[in-house]
């Protein structure tokens, strides 16, 4: 069953925004946008002041301030119900006197796991419990669904792989939890004061569903727009080499994702190889990260993106259904962002980014 009624029209609405400061809503919000993002991604929010809409909020109010936690809320009833699509603290501020105008952007709170530096070892810990010991650090709730494994067996190599590569200069809270996530196979997110650590979203869950229909009356959406891509290159079988060299048993290796592939297949053009470098792994841990990236990879195969009048039911976590335009691109997507843009003096729109390969070319691990 789908989360949302594909055939339903939308009547007239009277949609509205407001940012709430400490609990109450500020002054002047001509326009707000938010972005909820997945693949470990932080969800943003650019909302638009006028400068003058209240003396008490005015330059010398926004000159002052060094600490802004704002919570960004919509509506799709003229106020009777407020949705909450990000709660974070603004990063940047952009003043327009002239115009007056005030733009502030920000990201949601998993924001302050990512601007912290941890050195801390925690190898005695399941992944669970470390995540939600993050949580408990910066006043979050923990939505953390529990694992079993400790940590002890991999985190010394990853911790090293993290804290000594060549492009990174610190290891972050945010950084340690991806990798415990990726470890697992969960996501890791935050919404509102909640950070989420569990599986990822279920292709069998019920879907939002997008239809395109022709028939003798034409032809008909729920989308305003709809576009589709593919990429020729990942439909072909995708082989993952991912290339290890432990320091601690001084030898290197590596393993291919699926484990079965032969080099003539690559050779031939007939698969598309893509090769990874990942220090300090045992070859269990390099199979699975094999694994990982080959999904990943083989999942931007199809892209789909739609435009539509905005609703406050999508999020990343749910599974988006395309059905009616053909046999070989009806199927269930995995989402990348959710957009949505509210202008007070004008409308609500809502544009949505997908992803997922073909049913024909799943990549089963073998």
């Amino acid at each position: 069953m789908a989360i949302n009624d594909p055939a339903k029209q939308e009547g007239a609405r009277q949609p509205r925004a407001r940012v709430l400061l400490n609990g109450s809503p500020m002054p002047g919000v001509l326009q707000a946008e938010t972005a909820n993002n997945s693949n470990y991604q932080s969800d943003k929010f650019t909302v638009h002041f006028a400068l003058y809409a209240d003396p008490a909020y005015g330059p010398d109010w926004w000159g002052k301030q060094k600490e802004l936690l704002l919570d960004t809320q919509f509506s799709v009833d003229d106020g009777d119900n407020w949705t909450s699509m990000v709660i974070g603290d603004v990063d940047h501020l952009t003043m327009d006197p002239i115009h007056g105008v005030v733009t502030v952007e920000g990201r949601d709170l998993s924001s302050r796991l990512i601007d912290t530096k941890t050195v801390k070892a925690y190898r005695n810990q399941t992944a669970s419990a470390i995540a939600e010991s993050l949580a408990a650090e910066h006043n979050l709730t923990a939505d953390v669904q529990a694992t079993t494994e400790k940590v002890g067996r991999f985190y010394d190599q990853d911790h090293d792989r993290i804290q000594h590569d060549q492009f990174s200069t610190a290891h972050t809270e945010w950084d340690l939890l991806v990798m415990l996530a990726h470890h697992e196979g969960f996501d890791c997110w935050v919404t509102g004061t909640t950070l989420h650590f569990k599986p990822f979203p279920d292709l069998n869950a019920d879907p939002y569903e997008i239809v395109w229909r022709r028939d003798d009356n034409g032809m008909w959406s729920n989308a305003q727009k709809l576009t589709l891509e593919r990429s020729l290159t990942l439909a072909k079988d995708v082989v993952v080499a991912v290339r290890s060299f432990n320091s601690q048993q001084k030898y290197g290796f590596t393993m291919y994702s699926p484990s079965g592939v032969r080099q003539a297949a690559i050779q031939s053009g007939k698969a598309q190889l893509f090769t990874f470098s990942r220090p300090n792994m045992d070859r269990d841990q390099a199979q699975k990260e094999a694994n990982r990236l080959r999904e990943e990879i083989s999942k931007n195969e199809k892209l789909l993106h739609f435009s539509r009048p905005a609703d406050l039911t999508l999020s990343c976590q749910n599974v988006v259904k395309l059905r009616g335009l053909a046999d070989s691109w009806d199927q269930v997507y995995y989402i990348n962002a959710v957009n949505r843009t509210l202008n007070n003096s004008g409308g609500f729109e809502m544009t949505v980014s997908l992803k997922n390969h073909s049913v024909e070319s799943s990549a089963t691990v073998t």
